[in-house]
């Protein structure tokens, strides 16, 4: 058998689709987040914006975003980071919280399949709420059967004036009368934020039986 002596040049041809991910994992910064002011315990802090887009990569192509939280300090012993559900925007507005949190946010060039390294964090403080806060409350009962003539007295105590009152039934009053039997929820805010509930019931008496002798 004879065989062609010499140099042969071999060309593969790949689809195009093996390639797409070439300058996804190093094209771009991540951008820089708003920083967030501390809040108490039991309310939502303010949205956390961008102070900076992502950079670099396919300027007509965007960004894709995937948001991640922790209750651990990052770089600590334990430093584990969990993905929110739904959070795909630039932005991201987290819940109501009773610990502080750190929140993550790791960008890539819209297409790619990995998210590029370097990502940027903010940190949430969450304060704790003030201990004395309660609601003193007087209440009297029902004086007979078939009234309504029941009545609350409630009396905020706590450090961080002003309060607010709101029951259950819409009523701001810290002095109500004139009462039917019942169950009265209500909910106490100081200027923190911080809330404190309490229940109150109002009883009325047994209607009273009488017996006729003959």
């Amino acid at each position: 058998m004879n065989h062609l002596r010499g140099t042969y040049f071999v060309l593969f041809l790949f689809p195009m689709s093996l390639f797409a991910q070439s300058d996804c994992g190093t094209v771009f910064e991540p951008g820089a987040l708003t920083s967030v002011a501390s809040i108490y315990e039991g309310n939502a802090p303010a949205r956390i914006t961008e102070a900076a887009p992502p950079s670099g990569g396919d300027p007509n192509a965007g960004y894709e975003f995937m948001w991640l939280h922790t209750p651990f300090e990052p770089g600590g012993v334990v430093d584990i980071w969990y993905a929110i559900n739904d959070a795909t925007d630039a932005t991201y507005q987290p819940p109501v919280l009773h610990e502080t949190t750190w929140y993550r946010r790791c960008a890539r060039q819209a297409g790619c399949a990995d998210y590029v390294t370097e990502t940027v964090e903010v940190r949430v403080e969450v304060l704790p709420c003030d201990d004395e806060l309660q609601l003193a409350v007087e209440s009297a009962d029902i004086s007979c059967a078939g009234l309504a003539d029941g009545s609350i007295l409630a009396q905020p105590q706590g450090n961080f004036a002003p309060f607010h009152l709101l029951w259950a039934d819409g009523s701001t009053d810290w002095n109500r009368t004139d009462l039917p039997p019942g169950g009265y929820a209500c909910t106490l805010t100081d200027a923190q934020g911080c809330t404190s509930q309490e229940l109150v019931r109002i009883v009325a008496p047994e209607p009273l039986q009488l017996t006729a002798y003959v």
